[in-house]
């Protein structure tokens, strides 16, 4: 299929983005006449990338952010295995040092658990987004993962991310203002 690279321009923060786009002949990939239209395939940098907050480290930040690459990329299996990426790295900072020195992400999620760093509703999206990490990273045993299964990967990991790094942050941060001196 035909194929052009537009960059566009944010009108508020003059920031640009290329779009890979392919068209479209009455809506239809490969069809050779008709109405004609430009439907964005790959876009960079990718939506969603960079947006977990600066309490978030880097190492976070930087798997969740090459995940959402591979989303754009269409590569689900790729995304899916940074988000795994990203809940280990979550757990080696978040866990205790029990649950660090634990051999496989299963048993620091499970220790994490434990000692009570990890609320029980949060242990089953762990459990999630592992077990599809393991799947995305060994298709040949477990079948491809879908580009739907990596996007609610991405959203789950997302969620925990807010829930263990950002809303503490907020809660703080207006706990603070809160008791700050008022003239």
């Amino acid at each position: 299929p035909d194929q052009q690279l537009t960059v566009l321009e944010c009108a508020y923060c003059q920031q640009n983005v290329v779009v890979i786009e392919e068209e479209l002949h009455d809506g239809q990939r490969e069809k050779k006449s008709g109405r004609s239209s430009w439907r964005g395939i790959h876009w960079w940098p990718a939506p969603g990338g960079g947006t977990l907050g600066a309490q978030v480290p880097n190492t976070i930040s930087k798997a969740y952010d090459e995940g959402v690459r591979c989303l754009s990329a269409n590569a689900p299996n790729g995304a899916t295995a940074m988000f795994r990426t990203a809940l280990a790295y979550l757990v080696d900072d978040k866990g205790s040092q029990e649950a660090k020195s634990k051999r496989d992400l299963k048993d620091k999620v499970t220790q994490m658990a434990q000692d009570g760093g990890l609320a029980p509703s949060l242990v089953d999206w762990a459990t999630h987004v592992r077990l599809y990490g393991n799947a995305a990273a060994h298709p040949d045993v477990y079948g491809e993962v879908t580009i739907e299964e990596a996007r609610e990967i991405a959203a789950l990991i997302k969620t925990f991310v807010e829930v263990m790094y950002v809303l503490p942050a907020t809660i703080a941060s207006r706990q603070a203002e809160r008791s700050a001196p008022r003239n």
